[in-house]
């Protein structure tokens, strides 16, 4: 029930446990994340021994701790294959279907998280098809590196804090361009509060008034995109209940 790194190839194995869980076995999983509760279709688990020692020399793994995400995003020079894609969409299958018995929700909507990769309405699509509910595609777009800099003139910050994130802001931007979409990764989990890493279309306040809302997204870390559309699906509509349900969680330990 794991992740196999072969040079540039990331391929699935059930037969073990690093990475995360490819199976239906551990599968899935509830988070909470201030109120917000989010299912994991595929729970991860630490990386092996030899990666976190790696990880401690080179102060990063490739993937950055989720190697399969960036293989199917096609980032960090990872690939991945047919065989390994097709034992993750069985998997999907069944553990979504577990999801649907375990809760009995029906959804009005499905609003995946907007994203440089098509996979989030991907994944939102084939939930669409299981809750025969429609895709909402146009709600909320990632905040810009020129939003980010204008969240940085407002935030209190220290001095040290601010020069930080300025630079780091500066390397986001010779990376994706000045009107490009923030990277989260690049803003320290501390700082993450200080910029909502996603903005709504005014023109769409109230469409969920009274509607039951499934938030899509690929990767679960922090919970911050999850919980800034929980917040503004709140503040610009009066949902009747909103849920988010993600393909790869945060980490665990993994059960031999």
């Amino acid at each position: 029930m794991g992740l196999v790194i072969t040079g540039n190839l990331v391929t699935v194995d059930h037969s073990i446990l690093d990475w995360m869980l490819t199976d239906v076995v551990g599968n899935p999983t509830l988070e909470n994340f201030d109120g917000l509760n989010v299912h994991v279709v595929f729970k991860r688990t630490l990386p092996d021994a030899k990666s976190r020692r790696l990880k401690r020399k080179t102060k990063s793994i490739r993937g950055d701790n989720c190697p399969i995400i960036y293989a199917l995003k096609g980032k960090d020079g990872l690939i991945t294959n047919y065989t390994s894609i097709k034992l993750l969409s069985n998997s999907f299958n069944s553990i979504t279907m577990d999801i649907t018995k375990l809760y009995h929700t029906e959804y009005d909507f499905i609003v995946p998280m907007p994203s440089s990769s098509p996979l989030s309405t991907i994944i939102a699509t084939r939930l669409a098809k299981i809750f025969k509910a429609p895709i909402c595609n146009d709600y909320f777009k990632k905040i810009t590196i020129e939003d980010a800099y204008k969240l940085l003139d407002r935030a209190d910050l220290s001095v040290e804090d601010e020069k930080s994130l300025s630079y780091r802001l500066k390397k986001a931007k010779e990376e994706v361009g000045f009107f490009g979409s923030l990277p989260m990764k690049s803003i320290p989990t501390k700082y993450r509060q200080a910029f909502p890493p996603l903005v709504y279309d005014k023109a769409m306040a109230g469409k969920f008034t009274d509607k039951k809302v499934l938030l899509v997204d690929d990767l679960l870390a922090t919970g911050t995109t999850l919980k800034c559309a929980r917040d503004l699906l709140v503040g610009n509509n009066r949902p009747e209940l909103v849920k988010g349900i993600c393909l790869i969680g945060s980490f665990g330990k993994a059960k031999r």
